[in-house]
């Protein structure tokens, strides 16, 4: 069999411990490597494909909502999270040298970065870790980062 990139969906309302398997889709920004989803909008980190928004309300149509595909200090796009307004989302990019973005996503068809910021917790000797899998716990952008080579 071979691998086609996309999404699997799966039913969890009849029994969480055996789901129903609904089926695959691929999408139009191609392969991703980490997905958020809040009431059937999901925010896919598509990596150099950048960040793209669908609607998965129907299945049977699934609708891509926005994208961002060109930004500052542009990478992998790794992984995001929305905040708890639905109007901003923290997402990384896992390059040595970039730095983490928020951006505003309260229109989905014109997503812009609204700033750019990095970890200063070993500065100013190292600032070129990689910040991975960001969450957003209140007003604060909680970060897991890798130690840059030979720091």
């Amino acid at each position: 069999m071979r691998w086609k990139y996309g999404v699997a969906a799966y039913d969890l309302t009849g029994n969480p411990g055996e789901p129903a398997f609904l089926g695959t889709w691929a999408l139009p920004g191609g392969y991703f490597h980490d997905i958020y989803v809040r009431n059937h909008i999901a925010y896919c980190s598509h990596g150099g494909n950048g960040l793209w928004v669908y609607d998965f309300s129907n299945l049977n149509d699934i609708q891509a909502l926005g994208n961002l595909t060109s930004y500052p200090e542009q990478g992998y796009n790794h992984a995001s999270w929305l905040n708890e307004t639905g109007d901003q989302l923290v997402f990384a990019d896992e390059t040595h040298g970039t730095s983490l973005k928020l951006a505003d996503v309260s229109g989905l068809t014109d997503i812009s970065i609204l700033d750019l910021f990095r970890s200063e917790l070993l500065a100013p000797a190292f600032t070129n870790s990689i910040p991975h899998n960001p969450f957003i716990r209140d007003q604060y952008a909680v970060v897991w980062r890798r130690q840059p080579p030979d720091g």
